[in-house]
């Protein structure tokens, strides 16, 4: 059964116009009857086993002995005498 695109109207089999409006008639393939698509089964992904990772034994680390700093003696800048402009 066919039905004219531009006013809707049934079409008898093998008609080119419609008999309602006048419109051509589109030949068109016939439709493919519907198929549903196959569905597959699921397959879970494969786990691996869990394997922790290896701990080493904690080594802190080497502390040297407090050195501190050495201090030199304080020197007063040297000041020279104080000349008026001329």
């Amino acid at each position: 059964m066919k039905f004219c695109s531009y006013c809707g109207s049934q079409l008898a089999d093998g008609a080119k116009f419609c008999t309602e409006c006048g419109a051509k008639a589109e030949v068109s393939a016939p439709e493919p009857a519907y198929e549903p698509p196959v569905q597959q089964t699921y397959e879970p992904p494969v786990q691996q086993a869990y394997e922790p990772p290896v701990q080493q034994a904690y080594e802190p680390p080497v502390q040297q002995a407090y050195e501190p700093p050495v201090q030199q003696a304080y020197e007063p800048p040297v000041q020279q005498a104080y000349e008026p402009p001329v």
